[in-house]
């Protein structure tokens, strides 16, 4: 089977895998949830929620592989070459610019807001400097010692990394040759033994199990191989990361993708917002929750403030996606990998609907 005659599994009509809007929910809501009540804990009190809230940090691992899985399945429906690097890392910037630059504005105006408001912010009012500032359009901040203005840019960061190199190794992992696309998968598990939690290389086996799922859903290769191939990355995850609970969720992430072909309709609307979610729940989060600190609340209303600040992060999700996120994904569209050749028929034509 070639590169150009994929043929997923199961997928709906538009060639979009559906579970995955539904993981990508569960993912943002995951970290949302983590920071408004484990990094909470000292305000709400210690309890078996908030310990089980711990694992809601998992939610970046989760979009790890999902994005393992997605970029190389569209690269593949869209017939990528290394000649169209330029317009695929174009295509990225298009799509998760916009959105991210509206959240460092809307991080910068709420830091604002927690200095005049917050008396703990008092005596740390967020002066940022021009050049941390400007590494934030590189995502460069880590590189250069800069910090972050919204902490949740790290993964962004790593998620960057890996665009730039998928997009440069994607012909080889997508060769007609099988044992190219082994020693592919091979030398890049490899290179997540070089040190360093910044860069995308120790993340690699996390990403890797979302590529082999996309081997899978498009039948490159059998279920008792894809089997074996996952088992051996989850050992290469438990030998990085140490951590089994990674282990579990990073597997039972690529097998709903592999295996799965239904979604959870919330979640899936969920889906939607996920990025817009992920990117301004934690300025709002600090904002409305610094703010209730100023009170003498029950456990029960502190409580009722964390449900009110996730309520109040998807309308601002919502309207982040409706104002900036879904134009941009509409920009982003507008960038081909081939034009479209003219047609020179004399009578009106009627283009058929994809």
């Amino acid at each position: 089977m070639t590169p150009k005659s994929i043929t997923p599994s199961n997928h709906s009509t538009n060639g979009r895998i559906e579970i995955v809007d539904s993981l990508r929910g569960l993912a943002a809501l995951a970290v949302c949830w983590f920071h408004f009540t484990y990094c909470e804990r000292d305000w709400l009190g210690t309890n078996w929620l908030i310990e089980f809230s711990g694992y809601g940090r998992l939610g970046v691992e989760i979009f790890f592989v999902i994005s393992g899985f997605v970029i190389p399945y569209a690269l593949a429906r869209s017939d990528y070459k290394i000649a169209r690097y330029g317009k695929f890392l174009l295509k990225r910037i298009v799509r998760i610019d916009p959105p991210y630059l509206a959240s460092i504005a809307l991080s910068i105006v709420i830091g604002y807001g927690l200095m005049l408001t917050s008396k703990s912010y008092a005596n740390r009012p967020p002066i940022h400097s021009l050049a941390q500032l400007a590494a934030h359009f590189g995502y460069l901040n880590t590189f250069f010692q800069y910090e972050w203005i919204n902490p949740v840019y790290w993964s962004l960061a790593l998620e960057f990394q890996y665009y730039l190199l998928i997009g440069l190794c994607f012909p080889l992992l997508n060769s007609n040759s099988k044992r190219v696309r082994v020693f592919t998968c091979v030398g890049l598990s490899l290179l997540s033994a070089i040190p360093g939690a910044s860069f995308v290389f120790s993340w690699l086996p996390l990403f890797l199990l979302g590529f082999i799922t996309f081997y899978k859903r498009t039948n490159r290769i059998s279920t008792i191989t894809y089997v074996f191939c996952a088992t051996a990355l989850c050992f290469v995850v438990q030998y990085v990361f140490h951590e089994l609970p990674v282990v579990i969720a990073s597997l039972a992430t690529a097998v709903a993708i592999a295996f799965v072909n239904y979604s959870v309709g919330p979640l899936r609307r969920l889906g939607t917002i996920s990025y817009s979610l992920y990117l301004v729940h934690y300025p709002i989060g600090k904002f409305l929750l610094s703010a209730a600190k100023h009170f003498e609340l029950s456990s029960s209303l502190r409580w009722l403030a964390v449900f009110a600040t996730i309520a109040v992060s998807l309308l601002a999700s919502w309207l982040m996606y409706r104002l900036v996120e879904g134009p941009a994904q509409i920009w982003a569209s507008w960038i081909r990998y081939v034009r479209k050749r003219p047609t020179h028929q004399a009578v009106t034509v009627i283009p058929l609907q994809p």
